[in-house]
This record gives C-alpha cells, sequence and structure tokens, in this order.
C-alpha cells in the first residue's frame, strides 16, 4: 500500500501539527534527521517526508518516532482532535491555531 500523503496541507500551517512537533521534538533533543531515523528505525528521508508534511505517518511510526525520541506517543498529537462533518467527510483540526487538515 502505498504512503499516505497530506495534499490539502498549507506551507506556513504546521505549528501544532504532527509535523511541527516531530521537528520541535527533534531539534529539543538535539537530533539530526538522520539520528531520529536510526533511532527509529525508519529510512532517513521519511523524516524529511513527515516533517515537510509530505506523508502522513501509520501509527507505528508514530510509536516508532516517539521512540526513538524518547517521548510518548501522545506528545506527537497532543490538541489534534477528529472534527466530524456531516455527511460523510470529516477533518482534523488543531483548536491551538486554527489549523486544519
Amino acid at each position: 500500500m502505498p504512503p499516505s500523503t497530506a495534499t490539502d496541507w498549507t506551507p506556513g500551517e504546521h505549528r501544532g501539527t504532527l509535523r511541527g512537533k516531530l521537528v520541535r521534538e527533534r531539534k529539543r533533543a538535539g537530533l539530526s534527521q538522520e539520528e531520529v531515523s536510526e533511532r527509529a528505525d525508519l529510512h532517513r528521508t521519511e523524516i524529511g517526508y513527515l516533517e515537510r508534511g509530505i506523508r502522513l505517518p501509520r501509527l507505528d511510526t508514530i510509536l516508532k518516532l516517539a521512540g526513538g525520541l524518547e517521548i510518548q506517543p501522545s506528545d506527537l498529537l497532543v490538541g489534534m482532535v477528529w472534527k466530524s462533518a456531516p455527511p460523510t467527510s470529516g477533518r482534523f483540526e488543531f483548536p491551538d491555531d486554527g489549523a486544519t487538515l
């Protein structure tokens, strides 16, 4: 199955999103993208794709990232909620900064 892509993410709308939190936590840990990839057992380009919003991570990837960064998986997801919308569509919202996905 091909990886998910974040085709409707607008550049600059990442503060408070998973990709923004990933960058923040990586920098807080003083790690390069390559170091995170080694610790998380992910390909080095995957970290860049995730940080730029080119790909959306699967659950196992979130768990690997959290382990590699030595944080809880919830630290990458805090503030993210599912906003249901009739009839069958919805979107992720980040209430703290008004961004949507």
